[in-house]
């Protein structure tokens, strides 16, 4: 398997969509290995050069040409007539779900869940389950592909059937229900890792996880290499890893310590859960801070909570799509429903508070990988010096995950930082954490101001200054005070006597909010924040502009005596 790994990179470095490159690799790796390999390794240096014939005619396939989304391959009739077979199914499934018997929620939940239309799901709801760590539960993966194949499987065992009879049967499911649901990457993998497993074990062939991960995934990833750069296929990829090459071991030193009695089966039953869980974010903890910024702490705990109504409703699902009875999908659509209503509304409350995260500044990646590797080569076996290992690798985790907290300490001594996050927030820090709000901050600039913040690794802001004398929509603010702790709110006098859904918004959160009446100057240590307050309450006969009635501020450096304003006169 190292070698499909030495093939697909050689092919990435050199994307020149010829096979010239990796063919003199390979030659010159082949003609070492026939000079220095003795004669009972020949064996398997003619294996490794029918691998490499297999890999170079798969990279010199189509998938690797230029990419030309003009440009359209002439299909052949019978590959076109399933793929249009397979769409008047999907659209034959999506139209039996717009049932009256089925809730809302239900009917845009099974569509997501088990046909992969996640266009019907609101944008509120995915990013509630982003936020908590439990987004792949709404994109078909290996997870929603295992719990079908579970029943499927059972079933074409009890059929007086070859075995191999039986795993082409399965593969054609798999096959089938991919292109039903368009080929989503995450999928896609998922199909390649059952295909790979069914063949070897078709053919006789022991095999693990992770080979047969590697085979399928190279295998797809070779027909067409664009794929191993989607997000979903990466993280679906390494949850796999993750599973192969720590759960399963530690796992499997958990079993020795435990006797074989009813006592130590269940508790093997019960932790595997939990240990397959915490493997699989410890894993792609990189790969999550490099795409979102931030990974949720209780992320384990979220995804064994929601395991198990999510096996129920797709297992129902199925039911309610596969036998179209009216007297069986009115018994259905009850728990259907019911289920749906936990799954949408749960995470949605629970993501309406902060929760606590690893942000990208928290974790030294670095030593982090280079900890993680060492504990999966602890965890083979016959490994050598394995304590020692292990230690070392359990320092380098520690340290890594330990080195934000001494980030704040080393903020408080240096020149304070000001930097914009969106059209409507500016960030001020230096150990104190001020926000500052100077226009209309709408849902999709707090969403830019929430990710820079994370970015930075910030959880936490001191204080927020509320600038403008109104704001036309509150939700901007909703969503920055659920994802953003706040200890203290300034706001602008007119807002606190005009804008009462604000302030409620803020009072719920247990925010100390206070009401500016005078000019304010906030020290930060080497410089300070002066606020200009407008005045309030005008004259009788008098009316502000809104430019008039916000707050201005100006930032001031304190050491030297310059006076420097950063945009707080916008007009």
């Amino acid at each position: 398997m190292m070698w499909w790994a030495v093939f697909f990179v050689s092919g990435l470095l050199f994307p020149s969509y010829s096979i010239q490159v990796p063919v003199c690799a390979f030659g010159v790796l082949i003609c070492i290995g026939y000079t220095r390999c003795v004669p009972r390794e020949r064996p398997l240096l003619w294996r490794f050069v029918i691998v490499s014939a297999v890999a170079l005619l798969l990279y010199g396939g189509t998938g690797n040409e230029p990419f030309n989304p003009d440009s359209r391959r002439e299909s052949s009739a019978l590959s076109d007539s399933c793929l249009n077979a397979c769409e008047s199914v999907r659209t034959e499934l999506l139209d039996s779900l717009d049932d009256p018997r089925l809730s809302e929620k239900s009917r845009r939940l099974l569509s997501a869940l088990l046909l992969g239309s996640r266009d019907r799901l609101g944008y509120e709801l995915r990013e509630a389950y982003s936020y908590l760590g439990i987004a792949h539960f709404l994109a078909l993966s290996g997870l929603h592909l295992g719990i079908l194949l579970i029943p499927l499987s059972r079933v074409i065992s009890l059929a007086p059937l070859d075995r191999r009879v039986r795993y082409f049967a399965i593969f054609c499911f798999v096959l089938a229900y991919a292109a039903v649901a368009r080929f989503p990457a995450s999928l896609v993998r998922a199909s390649a890792l059952t295909g790979a497993f069914l063949l070897m074990r078709g053919l006789g062939r022991k095999t693990t996880l992770m080979r047969a991960l590697i085979s399928g995934c190279f295998v797809v990833t070779a027909i067409d290499r664009r794929i191993a750069f989607d997000a979903g296929f990466q993280l679906s990829f390494a949850a796999v890893c993750g599973i192969a090459l720590v759960a399963i071991p530690i796992i499997s030193c958990f079993k020795a310590f435990l006797q074989e009695n009813r006592f130590g089966r269940a508790i093997r039953i019960a932790t595997a859960p939990l240990i397959i869980t915490v493997s699989i974010n410890a894993f792609t903890l990189p790969l999550v801070l490099s795409l979102f910024d931030r990974a949720p702490l209780l992320a384990p705990f979220f995804n064994i909570l929601m395991i198990v109504p999510v096996t129920v409703i797709l297992y129902l699902g199925m039911a309610y799509l596969l036998v179209p009875v009216d007297q069986v999908r009115s018994i259905l659509a009850l728990p259907i429903n019911g289920v749906a209503y936990l799954l949408w509304n749960t995470p949605m409350q629970l993501s309406g508070s902060p929760q606590p995260a690893l942000l990208a500044g928290d974790v030294k990646i670095g030593l982090y990988i280079a900890g993680l590797s060492l504990l999966i080569l602890s965890l083979r076996e016959r490994a050598a010096h394995r304590k020692y290992v292990l230690s070392v690798s359990a320092i380098l985790i520690s340290a890594a995950l330990l080195a934000g907290l001494f980030r704040s300490g080393r903020d408080c001594n240096r020149e304070p930082v000001v930097e914009r996050l969106s059209k409507g927030s500016v960030l001020v820090s230096n150990g104190t954490k001020l926000l500052i709000v100077d226009w209309y901050l709408n849902r999709f600039e707090a969403i830019q101001s929430v990710r820079g913040l994370w970015a930075l690794g910030i959880s936490e802001i001191d204080m927020l200054v509320i600038c403008p004398a109104t704001l036309r929509d509150h939700r901007g603010i909703g969503f920055l005070v659920s994802r953003i702790s706040i200890r203290r709110a300034l706001c602008n006098p007119y807002l606190s006597g005009g804008c009462t859904d604000v302030l409620d918004i803020l009072h719920s959160r247990g925010i100390t909010v206070d009401t500016l009446l005078e000019d304010l100057s906030i020290d930060l240590g080497r410089a300070s924040i002066v606020l200009h307050v407008p005045l309030f309450p005008p004259a009788p006969s008098q009316s502000l502009k809104n430019s008039e009635a916000r707050v201005r501020y100006r930032f001031v450096k304190g050491n030297h005596g310059i006076k420097k304003q950063i945009d707080g006169e916008r007009r």
